[in-house]
């Protein structure tokens, strides 16, 4: 046998070791329920890791399935929104104007049809970027189809207007879509239905908000009917900003779908067929494709995601901001959390990935993540400039971030100041600055992140956190979400955890899915460094 013989066989020998200690590890843990009427984890959605794979490219805490039904099932009753198709370019409130669409589509039971949209920036070069890297809409039927098969309408074409449903038309290419009736949805069940879908709300008893959902179907059970989103609201691009668990599936699933390691990734020469194919009778579905993105992350290392937005908060909005010391307290409660817990992920080296959109350095009018006239500078909160070294010092706390190991109630302050500290980053912590970066890889980083903390912001709350893998924060004021793993919230002005019990318990289940490919990771890297 040669050198090189034995050092691959060594190599093959270490790896099949490394994978049945990861193995022995996953299998001598329990998988941790939790059902306390606050937080909520679901076995079942639970997908252990193997220890071979990137659990990078693994979500871990699947939600099940949902599909809207198709034409034969809804009765031909389907979704049609008058919204223009250039609503904005921001993804955030863009999300939350889809999520009004998704979400009345999948509670009356209809057939969902897309509205493909226009993001500025982003789609300029590929009209279907975004919606390729989402899936958003792959498999749905284009609203144009419907607009020009079955509705009259006046005037002239344009995304830049609303394009509502005037009245019926019969098409006898397609025999089997004959309308007959058009409705139009009331706001109150759209956008005006804020929290009524969220069990345990004080509006959904007060308003009975399910219940009128229930009589409008009641009322318009009749086949053959194109249910309209209201018109009175179509110019102001209204949103739906709570995403309730069924419209999260949704999402979360058509993303992880074209991302995760079970997907067929696509080739360049099917990035170039059409975005439409057509079914035996002729209509047309939508298709979208994606390139295989990579992932700049470290297995070996826990890797934190921040997402601080900036640049239009200090050009045109004057919103408040979370400073860079909020978020380093945050970061060191939820290390606090991760030493205690132990595990491989507590010796990890930790890499802070703080993700920012510069200031428009042209001067002109902000254009929404068109990263190419942007600064590449980080700015605090207070507008000054900041490197990766300062911001590496205020995340560790300057000598402020090493915990008392927790101590009894009975313990005297004497025996308190000499307890041992805990060290949060016995790993090493490194900060890595993406700032006016490409926007849909960043996305893609920051939803493949251990711990996602966010903004105040919609990229952070219904983009990042609805499709995110890890455990996500989110400013206090902006969660909406009830409690079920792994979604959270900090304190945006002073920093800290909203809820760290909540969060200890998501990290317990983080840690028993992903820990087999996290030790494998973590010791190929050891024994590579030695």
């Amino acid at each position: 046998m040669t050198l090189v013989h034995f050092g691959i066989l060594s190599v093959l020998t270490s790896m099949i070791s490394l994978v049945a200690q990861a193995v022995v590890l996953s299998q001598n843990k329990t998988v941790p329920v939790i059902s306390d009427g606050q937080t909520v984890i679901h076995a079942s959605k639970i997908r252990q890791v193997p220890a071979t794979s990137n659990r990078f490219d693994n979500p871990w805490y699947v939600h099940k399935r949902v599909r809207f039904p198709t034409l034969e099932e809804s009765r031909y009753r389907v979704l049609y929104s008058p919204l223009r198709g250039v609503a904005s370019d921001g993804l955030g409130h863009n999300s939350g104007v889809m999520n009004a669409e998704i979400g009345i589509a999948l509670r009356l039971g209809l057939t969902y049809t897309h509205r493909v949209s226009l993001y500025g920036s982003l789609t300029r070069d590929n009209p279907n970027a975004v919606e390729n890297f989402f899936g958003w809409g792959h498999g749905q039927i284009p609203r144009e189809f419907i607009r020009e098969s079955f509705c009259k309408s006046s005037g002239n074409f344009s995304r830049a207007k609303c394009q509502p449903c005037e009245g019926l038309k019969s098409n006898s290419s397609f025999h089997e879509m004959k309308f007959h009736h058009l409705v139009e949805i009331p706001y109150n069940l759209t956008y005006g239905r804020m929290w009524c879908s969220r069990s345990g709300s004080p509006l959904h008893e007060s308003s009975n908000c399910m219940k009128q959902a229930n009589d409008f179907v009641e009322r318009h059970n009749q086949p053959y009917t194109i249910f309209q989103m209201p018109l009175d609201t179509c110019a102001s691009n209204p949103v739906d900003s709570f995403f309730d668990p069924v419209t999260r599936a949704y999402l979360f699933n058509q993303y992880w779908d074209r991302h995760g390691s079970r997907s067929r990734y696509s080739t360049e020469d099917d990035e170039k067929k059409s975005s439409v194919r057509f079914t035996k009778e002729g209509i047309p579905l939508l298709r979208a494709t994606v390139r295989r993105r990579p992932i700049s992350y470290p297995e070996h290392a826990l890797n934190i995601a921040i997402h601080a937005r900036r640049g239009d908060f200090f050009m045109e909005t004057r919103r408040s901001m979370v400073s860079t010391a909020a978020f380093g307290r945050t970061v060191r409660d939820f290390m606090t959390i991760v030493q205690k817990q132990g595990g491989v992920f507590s010796r990890m080296p930790v890499i802070v990935h703080l993700y920012s959109e510069g200031i428009n350095v042209k001067g002109s009018k902000y254009g929404g993540h068109d990263v190419s006239g942007m600064a590449k500078s980080y700015k605090d909160s207070d507008g000054t400039d900041r490197d990766a070294g300062w911001v590496t010092k205020v995340i560790r706390g300057i000598g402020l971030s090493e915990p008392e190991v927790q101590s009894s109630v009975n313990s005297t302050s004497a025996s308190r100041k000499n307890a041992p500290r805990l060290s949060l980053f016995p790993g090493g912590l490194k900060v890595q600055l993406h700032i006016a970066t490409n926007t849909l890889q960043s996305l893609h980083e920051m939803i493949a992140a251990d711990m996602f903390i966010g903004s105040a912001s919609g990229m952070s709350m219904h983009v990042v956190a609805t499709m995110s893998r890890g455990v996500h924060l989110v400013p206090s004021f902006l969660t909406t979400y009830s409690g079920e793993c792994c979604h959270s919230a900090f304190d945006p002005q002073n920093g800290g955890l909203h809820d760290p019990q909540s969060v200890a318990k998501f990290w317990k289940a983080f840690t028993f899915a992903n820990e087999a490919s996290a030790t494998r990771a973590y010791y190929l890297y050891k024994r590579r460094r030695h």
